[in-house]
């Protein structure tokens, strides 16, 4: 019989917390970046600009409008990225 030992010590392995998206905008507007794990890029993420919804891609000067989709209302992949908006 195998005994599991368990540390006191906590680990540093960070876990993503996935939400759906209304949990994910109170994060934006909270001034949090989000995404969704399907992008599987942290330099593309939401924020709010100038009272819309918009979605960043690196290297791009321009805010988009984000189209949101029946699939991304429904996601349950979205997450925060460590990093707030600094503006």
């Amino acid at each position: 019989m195998t005994k599991t030992v368990t540390s006191p010590i906590p680990s540093k392995k960070k876990v993503e917390r996935f939400m759906s998206f209304p949990e994910a905008l109170i994060e934006v507007m909270k001034g949090k970046r989000v995404t969704k794990k399907e992008w599987d890029n942290s330099d593309t993420y939401l924020h709010i600009q100038e009272q819309f919804l918009c979605i960043h891609h690196k290297g791009d000067d321009q805010a988009h409008a984000l189209l949101v989709k029946e699939v991304d209302l429904r996601g349950m992949d979205w997450m925060v990225i460590n990093e707030k908006i600094t503006n």
